[in-house]
């Protein structure tokens, strides 16, 4: 097969391979590798790289964001950039919108500006850059490189270019979506206040998590926790101060739950805990560690402290009834405590 045609077969082999299901909330290394290694095999070039344009204050800069010599885990912590500033050829001729076709880099002029810092330290002789557009407009490049010799890119070759570009412009637009539905399910789940999972997360998960622990035998216990006095901290010092006292609370009590455990807020100074494999006494004493924990830091501010507690009831599931009966009994044991002097924590049965 002739040169050209094997470009041809490898564009629409590069196509289908970006189409491809990959975790699109991976850094850009990592979910664009497959393809720039493909690429620089077929072009039989020395590297490609993918770089990004980025507003930083009043700069306009392109950081670097995956390269093929980053292949394996070999990304550096801190990415390579260039200002606008100090490439101003280079970067207009980005916002123009036309591939960069540098036969020789070291001569055209919209690469030349690269010859004492990069061309001639790492012997770059060619160069072939393609826009990645993102909503009409250039927003990055692919950009590959020759070593050692001048290269005279075929018209093939830089609509190959333009085939990786392309098929980084569909991958960005499919992490663009990604990330919004992962912003969408935050908004859907997550309290907006305390960033705790909200009551809709919690019937969302306890029923697998019920059915799990029954299967297995293993405990699940829930507990529902109560802010002491709640109103009375909005009527004094404002609501402010109330939401601070509710995000306080929440801190507590992560600082204490295990990765496994399912906390919610449940509704206005009310939180529910899923606490799994764990006995109601065991539990209990979780709790007691974070009422402690509460009592001894109150919330800061300027010029005073506002002390605050909370009162919860505990109960350990049982798996021949559903998870409403074990939050009533749980509920109804928390309302004991409140009867009886609050900042304590009890066992329903």
């Amino acid at each position: 097969m002739h040169n050209d045609d094997l470009l041809i077969a490898y564009s629409n082999i590069l196509r289908r391979k970006a189409s491809l299901q990959v975790d699109l909330l991976a850094p850009e290394q990592k979910f664009m590798e497959d393809i720039l290694l493909e690429a620089k095999q077929v072009l039989s070039v020395s590297y490609i790289s993918i770089w990004i344009l980025k507003e930083i204050g009043a700069d306009t800069i392109i950081e670097c964001v995956a390269h093929t010599e980053w292949a394996n885990g070999n990304s550096p912590d801190v990415f390579p950039t260039l200002n606008k500033n100090d490439f101003g050829n280079y970067f207009s001729a980005i916002e123009f919108g036309e591939s960069i076709v540098a036969h020789d880099a070291e001569t055209d002029e919209r690469t030349a500006e690269f010859l004492e810092p990069y061309l001639k330290p790492q012997n770059i002789k060619a160069m072939l850059d393609t826009i990645i557009f993102q909503d009409g407009f250039p927003s990055g490049v692919i950009c590959c490189e020759q070593v050692g010799q001048t290269r005279k890119w075929r018209k093939e070759e830089i609509h190959f270019a333009e085939v990786i570009s392309d098929c980084c412009t569909y991958r960005f637009m499919a992490k663009k979506q990604a990330l919004l539905e992962v912003e969408l399910e935050k908004l859907a789940f997550v309290d907006e206040l305390t960033q705790a999972f909200n009551r809709r997360f919690f019937f969302e998960s306890i029923d697998s998590m019920h059915a799990f622990h029954k299967r297995n035998d293993y405990p699940l216990t829930i507990a529902l926790i109560d802010l002491d006095d709640f109103k009375k901290i909005n009527d004094t010092h404002g609501h402010d101060v109330g939401d601070k006292v509710l995000k306080k609370l929440v801190l507590a009590v992560k600082s204490q739950l295990r990765k496994e455990d399912l906390f919610c807020r449940f509704g206005g100074e009310e939180f529910i805990v899923a606490f799994q494999c764990l006995n109601a006494s065991q539990a209990k004493d979780v709790l007691k560690r974070v009422l402690q924990s509460a009592i001894d830091n109150p919330v800061q501010l300027d010029d005073k402290e506002i002390e605050y507690s909370f009162s919860a009831g505990v109960c350990q599931v049982n798996f021949d009834d559903n998870i409403s009966k074990s939050i009533k009994t749980a509920d109804t044991a928390l309302y004991k405590v409140k009867e009886t002097g609050k900042r304590n924590i009890a066992i329903g049965k």
